[in-house]
């Protein structure tokens, strides 16, 4: 997901996706910029790619800070959104609703934002990947690692990625295990 207002922010988030109703749903876990932007500016993308690098820079990198996870080379600029220029299928969105709420799970209590947003119209069909990419697995589990306090939940995140990635070598599959084991934030 890229959205905007004082800078433009990409963001790794489960969407699902209603064509019948030109729908989308999706939930944004505060603090965070995705969560600022929204409530600024209601417009925004969803992408679909099959880049598990573009992944990881949505997902892994950023973090809240002050700079865009994407460079501007990376991004497309029409009518006003942006998207990443390696994105299979564009979804050009409007935010309609947002529901506040709490999520309690064993790594805490998080508020967030159940939101539900219009298309206002798509570009592109390409292919695109999924939970079934071993490199997309392992960085759900690792965009939760920074937010865990508990050293031994934090422990079984990073087990879990590096089984994950034990058959996958090199750059990528290296990045991601750096990020669980303490070297990356």
């Amino acid at each position: 997901m890229v959205s905007w207002n004082h800078h433009v922010n990409a963001a790794a988030i489960g969407v699902g996706i209603d064509m019948n109703r030109r729908e989308l749903t999706f939930r944004v876990y505060h603090p965070s910029d995705t969560a600022r932007n929204l409530g600024v500016c209601a417009n925004f993308t969803f992408s679909l790619s099959d880049s598990p690098e573009l992944f990881y820079k949505a997902a892994l990198t950023g973090n809240n800070g002050p700079g865009s996870e994407l460079s501007p080379d990376e991004l497309v600029t029409e009518d006003g959104f942006y998207y990443p220029r390696d994105a299979s299928r564009i979804f050009f969105c409007r935010l309609e609703s947002t529901v506040s709420g709490f999520a309690n799970d064993k790594y805490g209590r998080t508020p967030y934002g159940e939101h539900k947003a219009y298309i206002l119209g798509t570009k592109g069909e390409g292919v695109y990947i999924g939970r079934e990419n071993p490199y997309l697995d392992a960085m759900v589990h690792a965009s939760r690692y920074h937010i865990v306090t508990d050293e031994g939940l934090r422990d079984e995140i990073r087990r879990k990625v590096i089984d994950i990635l034990k058959d996958e070598k090199g750059g990528l599959a290296d990045r991601i295990i750096l990020h669980v084991e303490g070297d990356v934030t």
